[in-house]
């Protein structure tokens, strides 16, 4: 995929004062988004960017799989994977705009759900503590 590197955000780290000014220097040609940040930070970044990315993906992986147990194309999901992240992006706060069952305690359908994933029990379990940790954040809005 082509990336516009002007959008990418760069973090710099560099000990001594001349170190980071020339880092920011070289940085600030490549991109429009410059950090100045610590190690500390940029692991935390890192963890962050496991939690939006690379487990949001899996999360899709998981409802291609449902969708097509049930003989139905993946890009049924498409559209709203693609509102949702704009929704969240859009948004200073995520969890304010989280929807579903978990948000609204709506125990019935989440117990529907459950029985659909009979068969998987990771799934399941999964389900069940994602659930609660979204009705858990929702309350502290």
């Amino acid at each position: 995929r082509r990336i516009d590197f002007r959008q990418v955000p760069l973090l710099i780290e560099g000990e001594h004062p001349d170190t980071a000014a020339a880092l920011r220097l070289l940085a600030s040609e490549l991109s429009d988004s410059v950090y100045e940040v610590s190690e500390q930070q940029r692991a935390q970044l890192h963890l962050a960017a496991v939690f939006a990315c690379n487990f949001t993906n899996h999360m899709y992986a998981i409802a291609q799989e449902l969708l097509a147990e049930k003989g139905l194309p993946p890009q049924l999901i498409g559209p709203l994977i693609s509102e949702t992240a704009a929704k969240a992006l859009g948004s200073p706060s995520a969890a304010a705009v989280q929807t579903g069952p978990a948000r609204r305690g709506d125990r019935q359908t989440q117990q529907k759900h459950l029985g659909l994933l009979e068969g998987h029990p990771q799934l399941q379990e999964l389900y069940q503590k994602i659930s609660t940790e979204i009705w858990e954040t929702s309350k502290k809005i």
